[in-house]
């Protein structure tokens, strides 16, 4: 789908923000955005496989987002996946289907094709697919509000493109801050409870974007509902120094209706990940600097918030891409910090004393077999948080893509660790591993990892998604392994877990 010749720009100025205009433009073709029959599902009993298009580096499953949105009425969730730069017959990304209705009665729609894909024809710009963000609603500038929507930066020309399920054909694109390595990283901000009548769009944003290679340290853009520009966020606060990456790396997660909780990576020496806040308030949305931490090489590659402990406010676990390269092991962890202490006022610049320390740090050996964890199997190298057993308290998914599964080399896995109401240092304690039923050498599952809402009796179950890019597939683990999780398919019938072991 190409965009039609007419279009509206529009820009302003901000004080003490950058800006850049968006172009909203109507699609001439709609085939390419119509519901289409996606031919790569397998069905594989508490595994759902999603096979891609093409294989290799930054191949279909480079890059997962997901979302509980409204769309015409019937709440829905949607699996946003980016096939990276130019991967696969045009196409920077597909939305599949996941399940509609209400979580007590939800259907499970997996199987059904993909909602819509975009990139097709050439109608994204250059870098496009880096990464994805999903989010539940945008309104265009003076305009309706669309749902079910997805942002694809652009990393070579800094552009957003963003299509909404129930606006398409039609797409909007957010033009400019070309060199600035925009979409390095990007995260959509969902709603607190996002049920049928619940505002699509939370005030403080619908997604954030990193831009590494922004001068003065790199930068974060925040994409705001309504909005004609992104915004540059100001944290100068910080302190970092020019040379740094911030953006390089990005969480969120809602912390009430007014605010939400960041956390974003700053590449270099040392690594450091900013905590902040967004606060929506009758002035405008302001970015408070909370936290600056710091650690070792490759610390901060993954970031992942949500609540663990059941407290109600985000925790914040940080991995690190130091295990990733062959033979590299015996050190990698996953650090959690409880979001309380983060919150607490600790003096925000970079380096200074008082900074919060992590409550509970999970080394690889504390759930996986020590032998492999020596030799280094990049655990830690992605991270997100779920409910995936259903009982109210957060667990968290860490990828460890060149884990060896069942006596086959660096197929990958995924844990999963429960957890703990009112303990969040007793996380680690409870934990399960998911691997491939099919495992095959090198693919690489859990080098991406993600949450998709499904079907549960308490309404806040999360499915485990894991991503394969190696060999081009995204699996979805209807049971992660943990106890008491055994949820009922669409008939009605249990689905257990997979062995670890034959």
């Amino acid at each position: 789908m190409r965009a039609a010749s007419f279009s509206a720009v529009f820009s302003s100025a901000v004080p003490r923000v950058r800006r850049a205009a968006l172009v909203v433009a109507s699609a001439l073709g709609v085939s390419a955005c119509d519901p289409t029959p996606f031919p790569g599902f397998r069905d594989d009993a508490p595994v759902f496989v999603v096979r891609g298009v093409s294989a290799g580096a930054g191949a279909f499953g480079s890059s997962l987002s997901t979302v509980d949105a409204t769309v015409r009425g019937l709440r829905v969730s949607r699996l946003a996946v980016s096939g990276g730069p130019g991967t696969g017959e045009g196409s920077g990304f597909r939305v599949l289907f996941g399940f509609d209705g209400e979580p007590q009665a939800a259907s499970m729609r997996l199987g059904d094709g993909i909602a819509f894909a975009g990139c097709d024809s050439g109608d994204c710009s250059a870098g496009s697919g880096v990464s994805i963000a999903a989010f539940p609603g945008w309104s265009i500038p003076g305009g309706a509000t669309f749902h079910g929507c997805v942002a694809v930066p652009a990393s070579v020309t800094g552009q957003v493109q963003i299509r909404c399920e129930d606006q398409l054909p039609n797409f909007q694109s957010v033009a400019g801050l070309p060199g600035e390595g925009l979409g390095a990283s990007s995260v959509g901000i969902g709603t607190r409870d996002e049920t049928t009548g619940a505002p699509a769009e939370h005030p403080a944003g619908v997604a954030l974007f990193g831009a590494p290679e922004a001068s003065g340290g790199g930068a974060v853009y925040r994409l705001a509902s309504g909005s004609a520009a992104l915004e540059r966020l100001d944290l100068g606060a910080a302190s970092l120094p020019p040379e740094a990456r911030l953006g390089a790396g990005l969480a969120v997660a809602v912390l009430d209706p007014s605010s939400v909780m960041f956390a974003a990576w700053a590449q270099g020496s040392p690594e450091r990940v900013l905590v902040g806040t967004l606060v929506a308030g009758a002035a405008g949305v302001s970015p408070v600097l909370r936290a600056c931490l710091e650690g070792m090489s490759g610390w901060g590659s993954a970031l992942a918030l949500g609540d663990l402990d059941g407290d109600g406010v985000p925790d914040l676990a940080v991995g690190r891409a130091g295990g990733a390269a062959p033979g590299v092991g015996g050190d990698d962890a996953v650090d959690v910090f409880d979001g309380t202490a983060l919150l607490g006022g600790a003096t925000p610049a970079c380096g200074a004393a008082g900074q919060p320390v992590s409550t509970v740090r999970i080394a690889c050996a504390d759930v996986a077999d020590p032998a492999a964890c020596a030799e280094g199997i990049a655990f830690g190298a992605a991270l997100a948080v779920g409910d995936l057993d259903d009982d109210g308290v957060g667990d968290l998914a860490i990828g460890a893509p060149r884990a060896t599964s069942r006596g086959v080399a660096g197929a990958g896995a995924v844990h999963a660790l429960q957890g703990q109401a009112g303990r969040l240092a007793a996380l680690g304690s409870v934990h399960a591993e998911s691997v491939s039923s099919t495992p095959r050498a090198g693919a690489g599952l859990g080098t991406t990892v993600a949450m998709l809402r499904g079907r549960s009796v308490g309404g806040g179950r999360a499915e485990l998604v894991a991503g394969a890019p190696n060999v081009a597939e995204v699996s979805v683990f209807f049971c992660s392994g943990l106890p008491g999780d055994r949820p009922a398919d669409v008939s009605g019938g249990e689905r257990g877990c997979i062995p670890v072991s034959d």
